[in-house]
């Protein structure tokens, strides 16, 4: 009891989190517009892009982006793309050296707007945000920011101190946080998470193959 105040059990050991004003959900005439933050149907959210309305809408990482190769007898070639889910969604294609992304895979992409072409994802080349800037058109470079950019505009920190009986709950994914310094005292925390099935490789990704150029 007491924390935080002169004579109590102890200072400091605050939960900090670093908040954005996301874009509110509506309805209307299209349907539910907008995503949650964190993860669509499966897919990663790694940055956020400033609407025109100065909200943020989440962006989320396609891994299994199937890109038309242009004839018959060459497997698709296995990608990955960026995308929003707008609050009026509708869908789009991009080309990629003659190539699109191959939209047949009913519901799934109907309610996405592809931001990037699709290119080829190489784990941990992207510590910094640049591989995904730059698959982005120039238009679209300055509304995006990574989820764990700190600090960012409209950005908002919210300090939540460790006193007990204190649930937080939060999407660790879209909300960068950390824990400060504890200043006299013992904290205690206790901590889970919570975690969408992973999703499962596609029917055609075992016709795929990847050159040695793609890898």
């Amino acid at each position: 009891e007491g924390w935080d105040q002169p004579g109590g059990a102890g200072a400091g050991g605050a939960l900090r989190a670093y908040v954005r004003p996301a874009s509110r959900f509506r309805e209307g005439e299209h349907g539910p517009a907008g995503a949650q933050c964190g993860a669509h149907c499966g897919d990663l959210q790694v940055g956020w892009r400033r609407a025109d309305d100065g909200l943020e809408e989440p962006v989320f990482l396609d891994a299994w982006v199937r890109a038309k190769t242009g004839t018959a007898d060459t497997p698709p070639l296995p990608m990955s793309a960026l995308y929003r889910v707008p609050r009026r969604a509708t869908f789009s294609t991009h080309a990629l050296n003659g190539a699109s992304v191959d939209a047949d895979s009913g519901s799934k992409r109907a309610d996405r707007v592809y931001m990037s072409a699709p290119f080829v994802s190489s784990a941990g080349a992207d510590t910094d945000g640049t591989l995904f800037e730059a698959h982005l058109p120039a238009g679209e470079r300055s509304r995006f920011t990574r989820v764990s950019t700190v600090p960012a505009p409209h950005q908002t920190t919210v300090d939540v101190a460790p006193t007990g009986g204190t649930l937080v709950l939060f999407d660790s994914v879209a909300v960068p946080h950390e824990v400060l310094a504890t200043g006299a005292g013992t904290r205690y925390a206790m901590a889970g998470w919570f975690h969408e099935e992973q999703q499962a490789f596609p029917q055609w990704f075992s016709s795929a193959v990847i050159t040695s150029d793609d890898e």
